[in-house]
């Protein structure tokens, strides 16, 4: 990328590009906590007409009828991942590799030691040293500190994307 400082400021010929043939939210509101704001970003609806309406009493479920910008981006070729949180429902019609992500490394709840019974987040002993996350279908240890985990696995991902010849 070539870019040429002026005046203290550097300016990139692609980005300015990018800018001016970009699509630009300018009167985007959301909510104060996560699962309310993750399913408007991902809708692209107000959350309480996802079914989205708090974080707790299964009120952070996103309706399974909503579909994602990861389904639109999936069902156009891309190779959609997600990597951290998703706190957007635990049960399978929820999970996010049921919502147009081909690749999903997550953990529940609101955190890694919260949740309720059942949920990914009441694993007994998880913590954010060495957790226990979820890939794709399947619980898997780890081992070191979860943002340099999650980091890992999604340079991986697109690694793995890029030599596939997909698109992220």
């Amino acid at each position: 990328m070539e870019m040429w400082p002026v005046m203290g400021i550097l300016f990139s010929i692609h980005l300015d590009s990018l800018y001016e043939q970009s699509l630009r939210f300018t009167d985007y509101h959301t909510s104060p906590t996560c699962s309310p704001a993750r399913a408007g970003l991902l809708s692209g609806m107000s959350p309480f007409n996802v079914g989205v309406t708090h974080t707790i009493y299964e009120r952070e479920r996103m309706s399974p009828k909503i579909k994602t910008i990861a389904d639109c981006l999936q069902s156009n070729d891309y190779n959609t991942g997600i990597f951290g949180k998703w706190h957007l429902g635990e049960t399978p019609e929820y999970c996010p590799e049921n919502r147009g992500f081909s690749h999903t490394f997550v953990h529940g709840a609101g955190g890694i030691p919260q949740g309720h019974p059942g949920s990914q987040g009441s694993i007994r002993g998880n913590s954010y040293f060495d957790p226990i996350l979820k890939r794709n279908d399947t619980f898997v240890q780890t081992k070191g500190y979860v943002t340099d985990v999650l980091f890992d696995e999604s340079l991986r991902f697109m690694k793995e994307s890029l030599e596939e010849e997909k698109q992220l």
